[in-house]
């Protein structure tokens, strides 16, 4: 105590001296709250860094800064009112005092000008003490004395749609709104009776609510979906008190819920849905007559009817496979394959799942099955997986959680997936390899920790714990999921009382007693148990005998002591050694000449002349031609060709047989494939090979080791790229190059689902001295804010706009152009997105991707006159974008469909010369035969109203 009471007066008398020096000007801080498994999360964003200490007192959350602050906590404040309530100011600004609404512990840190405060939940809702319930469940009865809630988000299992409705919302000053994302106008109708209000869509479609759900909205408590027969209900909870406005946008059905004039008595939408819900004994009627068909084949005379969970069990086993007699044998009993598929002939398929928030995953091989298992919640198109994974995969079935997503793969033998992430969505690519992690997460026996003997595994960002049943091999398990990417165990930890499985990505723990302690604590995940904890590890000792593994060094071209003289000599030196070189040049003749010509070159290309290097080798080669067979020489220019931005010619030069097996050979020519922009199909080969550069002069050593770790992260290997980018850290680097350092950890930390860290290093980017870093920094900041709906499409805009006039030219601009227009396609604003498309498409003509820009632009257009969202337009202003952009027109029927529905709308406005024009030129120059005289007849009858 008298340490931290030390701590406090010092922090205390450091901030009164800086105030007693400069006057009192409260600074400007951007104020964030996150909450997120346990833990709520205070981020502080001052101008520049501030000396602060924090620290709990009683019953408040004490932050004391060397600064006053200036800022709005409302937003944090309401973002984690289960943490703390609002703040008040003391001391003129300087002291931020928080009341705790529990116990909670305190962890903070800051980085660079941002300081975060964490307020850890000890005792996380989500017990863990649930886990061995699930192992006694199999001996509950299969029919259940009361009806459970039906679930918000579903909807009757017979029934099959294929349209989804996406579901956005947002909050105004006076009310919330809902807007329903239907593609095409569908009738509907909304009634609202005390605090439930029903809105009926009479079409039958997905409609995607976890949007109400997951966000926390003030006239909402929670919506549900049900689709039934061929209409859909949708069911939200809102305040009696509150009135229901609606009304059409296009083919999107807008829902306002206005602020209450009373007490907000919305009750949660799980009680209006249990209300509506029909009594016990029809609903267990119901679901056995709606029980879903097993994708699993059954032998020829099995019966339907329901029986014992054993029974149940039995049912899904694949034909001609008998119930194995303990969990042994059936883990040691693959999964049902056909013999006759050979692995190398299936072709490699990419699945994809989308999440709307911060999703964590394991994915692990059991018993011949492969799991993919989330923790949060969603209903999976699994027939559209299906289609999706072609022949790699035999069967996809989602297993029942009332909090996870769980689901069970039967793939080819030898076929599984590798994962990657694309923002907020998994990626699984399915092709012949093994199933390992990238990154090992480390477990360690603290038989002495404070909460007594436990297991602890070392991982950031761990889910919930997911308890299920593997009824294949009949036992329970505990899965925790996990954001890192790659983040696994590749070996399974046996111990008396658990044991803990091999995985490609999170952790699984198969308990051996029924009361052990599953938790995920801040630092990772922590197993203990209400007896002791035995520890002593089952594994045989092997590490006595184990023979240290073989370190196979880089085969080089250049001997390592070429680069010695440029790794010492200081910049101040380099005149004077150049000098030195050049009057051993001048008096040398023949051969060597030529050898003091090359070891001119060696200097110039090691201290990052290229140019002048490039001169030396062309004197070399025009007096001895034959040189270019020496692969030293070779390698020397396609290295300075590459430093010089020649990528191309340094392709030719590397492209070579000396090249090929030798480590540094091949990764400089790797190297020029990634800078000629193939960075992904040299990703493997610059992952692999990167420890190449650690000997060169720092000059070539950090532009290489930047394109290595930009290599390491196009191919999802974090272990890699963190072990780069702390070796380039060690170099000294300028304010320019840790801007650029800074740049890739942001990326680094997105790959590994650190959002809040990559957002916060690209802040301190655009904060620098590099402006390709700054400008790359705004773009990667701002589209992953926008994947976390932690701003809109229009303030994405806004940033990005800013940009066009801050960095000009070359694939920066053709990619920020694109994603510019995309964007105000998206808000509905056709003419800026189509203009924005055309710039870019017209700058960068010679860009291989300038084609599909020109695809898009036809297809918005076509989606704006063909599929009728120009209706949302005033008449002129759909005119008007159709005359800037007709040549987009196709020249096809569908062109000619899209000219007759303008026309026609234009005619029922009564701007009939308009209409007239246009089936004019139709007529003239378009169609032939019929047609040309159906669509003449309907221009005669415009041109008589237009007397």
């Amino acid at each position: 105590m008298s340490k931290k009471y030390g701590l406090w007066l010092a922090v205390g008398a450091i901030c009164n001296l800086l105030l007693a020096v400069h006057p009192a000007r409260a600074d400007k801080v951007s104020v964030q709250g996150t909450a997120r498994d346990g833990t709520g999360r205070i981020t502080f964003n001052w101008p520049s860094p501030v000396p602060y200490v924090a620290k709990i007192q009683g019953r408040q959350l004490i932050i004391q800064f060397a600064r006053p602050v200036e800022a709005n906590f409302t937003s944090a404040a309401r973002r984690l009112n289960k943490f703390i309530g609002r703040p008040t100011l003391r001391n003129g600004g300087l002291i931020v005092s928080f009341p705790l609404k529990g116990t909670f512990d305190l962890n903070y840190f800051a980085r660079g000008r941002t300081v975060i405060v964490d307020i850890v939940d000890p005792n996380p809702t989500a017990a863990p003490e649930k886990v061995p319930a699930v192992k006694t469940a199999a001996k509950t009865p299969p029919t259940a004395k009361a009806t459970p809630a039906p679930s918000p988000t579903s909807a009757p299992s017979s029934t099959r749609t294929s349209e989804n409705v996406g579901v956005r919302a947002g909050v105004h000053p006076n009310y919330d709104r809902v807007v329903f994302d239907w593609r095409k106008s569908v009738p509907y109708k909304v009634d609202k009776k005390g605090n439930r209000t029903t809105i009926t869509f009479d079409r039958p479609a997905n409609v995607n609510v976890s949007t109400l759900n997951n966000r926390r909205l003030s006239n909402f408590r929670g919506a549900g979906a049900q689709v039934g027969g061929k209409q859909t209900v949708v069911t939200l909870s809102v305040p009696s008190s509150s009135r229901v406005k609606h009304f059409r946008s296009g083919s999107k059905v807008v829902v306002d819920v206005l602020n209450p004039t009373g007490a907000n008595d919305a009750p949660p939408v799980q009680k209006l849905l249990a209300e509506s819900a029909p009594t016990a004994k029809k609903t267990t009627a119901a679901s056995k007559s709606a029980k879903p068909v097993s994708l699993t084949p059954q032998k020829a005379g099995a019966k339907q009817k329901g029986g014992s969970a054993k029974d149940a069990a039995a049912k899904v086993k694949p034909q001609g496979k008998s119930t194995p007699k303990d969990a042994k044998s059936a883990a040691q009993e693959p999964a049902t394959v056909e013999a006759d598929v050979d692995p190398k002939d299936v072709k490699a398929v990419t699945l994809r799942i989308d999440w709307t928030s911060p999703t964590a995953a394991a994915v692990f091989r059991r018993a011949g099955n492969l799991w993919l298992v989330f923790d949060r919640k969603q209903t999976i198109d699994v027939r559209k997986l299906q289609q999706s994974a072609g022949t790699a995969v035999r069967k996809i079935e989602q297993i029942p959680s009332d909090h996870a997503t769980i689901l069970r793969f039967a793939t080819v033998s030898g076929i599984n997936p590798s994962l990657k992430r694309d923002g907020l969505a998994w990626i699984f690519d399915f092709k012949q390899q093994p199933l390992q992690p990238q990154v090992e997460i480390e477990t360690k026996s603290q038989p002495n920790s404070p909460v007594g003997a436990r297991l602890f595994i070392s991982v950031a960002e761990s889910g919930e714990p997911v308890p299920f049943k593997d009824v294949e091999v009949g036992d329970n398990l505990v899965v925790i999921p996990v954001i890192p990417l790659g983040h696994g165990l590749p070996k399974k930890y046996r111990y008396p009382q658990v044991q803990i499985l091999p995985t490609a990505q999170g952790i699984v723990v198969k308990p051996s007693i029924d009361n052990l302690r599953v938790r995920a604590i801040q630092q990772g995940v922590e197993l203990t148990s209400a007896s002791k904890l035995a520890l002593t590890s089952l594994l045989p000792k092997v590490s006595a005998r184990a023979k240290p593994g073989s370190i196979r060094s880089l085969s080089r071209i250049f001997k390592l002591n070429t680069w010695r003289q440029a790794r010492r000599m200081k910049i101040s030196d380099f005149r004077k050694v150049r000098q030195k070189m050049l009057n051993r040049l001048s008096l040398s003749q023949g051969a060597e000449r030529q050898k003091e010509r090359m070891k001119y070159a060696i200097f110039l290309f090691a201290n990052h002349f290229g140019y002048e290097a490039i001169g030396v080798l062309r004197s070399i080669e025009s007096e001895n031609p034959d040189i270019i067979t020496n692969k030293q020489f070779r390698l020397l220019k396609g290295a300075t060709n590459f430093t010089i931005g020649r990528y191309e010619d340094a392709l030719k030069d590397l492209d070579h047989g000396s090249m090929d097996d030798n480590d540094e050979g091949e990764f400089w020519r790797a190297a020029a494939l990634a800078g000629s922009g193939k960075l992904v199909e040299a990703a493997a080969v610059l992952s692999k090979k990167g420890s190449v550069f650690r000997p060169y002069p720092r000059a070539i050593k950090i532009p290489l080791g930047l394109l290595v770790t930009d290599a390491a992260i196009a191919a999802g290997d974090i272990k890699t790229g963190i072990k780069y980018l702390e070796m380039l850290a060690e170099e000294d680097p300028t304010p320019k190059e840790i801007d650029q350092l800074a740049l890739l950890e942001g990326k680094l930390k997105k790959l590994s689902g650190d959002f809040d860290g990559a957002i916060a290093a690209w802040e301190e980017v655009e904060q620098g001295e590099h402006r390709p870093s700054m400008a790359d920094a705004i773009v990667l900041r701002t589209d992953l804010s926008l994947e976390l709906k932690q701003i809109k499409a229009k303030e994405a805009i806004e940033e990005l706009e800013g940009l066009r006039f801050s960095w000009r030219g070359g694939e920066f601009e053709f990619n920020l152009l694109r994603r510019l227009g995309r964007l105000y396609l998206d808000i509905g604003d056709y003419g800026n997105g189509l203009r924005t498309l055309q710039a870019a498409a017209s700058y960068f003509k010679g860009n291989p991707n300038a084609g599909e820009v020109t695809q898009e632009m036809a297809s918005a257009f076509a989606n704006l006159y063909l599929n009728d969202a120009a209706d949302s337009m005033p008449p002129v202003r759909a005119i008007a974008l159709f005359d800037e952009f007709k040549e987009l027109t196709p020249s096809s029927k569908t062109g000619d469909e899209m000219i007759r529905k303008l026309a026609d709308r234009l005619a029922a406005v009564d701007l009939l010369g308009r209409a007239a024009k246009l089936l004019e030129h139709q007529v003239k120059f378009r169609l032939k035969g019929v047609e040309k005289a159906r669509v003449g007849a309907r221009l005669a009858a415009v041109q008589l109203l237009n007397r």
